[in-house]
């Protein structure tokens, strides 16, 4: 059913398809997702940061996502990713924040930050090493859902901090299938 449901988003965002039908869609992925127990808490269980919840089982060479974003990403460091992505909002939207010039960023930890507005249907390409952090709208925070395809694990990930890149490993902790806050950038 879901390989069903990703279809029709793929139909409603490619052929330009009427608001009111991507919203059904949408409400469809989302009450299919909410039915499922996610397969990975990150954040607090009580206060989670996010739900991922697996549309194909979790591998190492390609992987189907449904997130759902409850709240803004850590602030103490931007972020990069284990695999190349695609990130596919198909309800509200948010601000990646990301860096002005990417390759100086990376390079001397620092630098311009600038807020980027991911729209509702868009999406998203990010090669591995692109860094970021998620910030939803404000004032209420409204959780936003996104698509998220994944290529094959090609990297450690983690975070750029002050000191420099620091692996995930080290700047947060799993525990029982859940991420959680760790060392960060200390």
């Amino acid at each position: 059913m879901i390989v069903l449901l990703v279809a029709l988003i793929a139909l409603a965002a490619v052929a330009g398809a009427a608001i009111h039908f991507r919203d059904d869609i949408a409400d469809l992925v989302i009450v299919w997702a909410k039915g499922r127990e996610p397969g990975l808490i990150i954040g607090d269980p009580s206060d989670p940061y996010m739900h991922r919840i697996f549309v194909v089982p979790k591998n190492r060479v390609f992987n189907i996502f449904v997130h759902r974003i409850m709240r803004d990403d850590d602030d103490r460091a931007l972020h990069d990713h284990p695999w190349w992505s695609v990130s596919w909002i198909f309800r509200n939207h948010y601000f990646d924040i990301v860096p002005k010039f990417p390759d100086s960023f990376r390079i001397c930890g620092h630098g311009r930050l600038i807020p980027v507005r991911r729209e509702e249907w868009s999406m998203t390409f990010r090669r591995a090493t692109d860094l970021h952090r998620i910030v939803l709208p404000g004032p209420g925070k409204t959780e936003a859902w996104s698509l998220f395809i994944t290529g094959p694990e090609i990297r450690d990930w983690g975070f750029l901090c002050p000191q420099g890149w620091r692996s995930s490993k080290v700047f947060s902790e799993t525990r029982d299938g859940v991420s959680v806050v760790g060392r960060g950038c200390a």
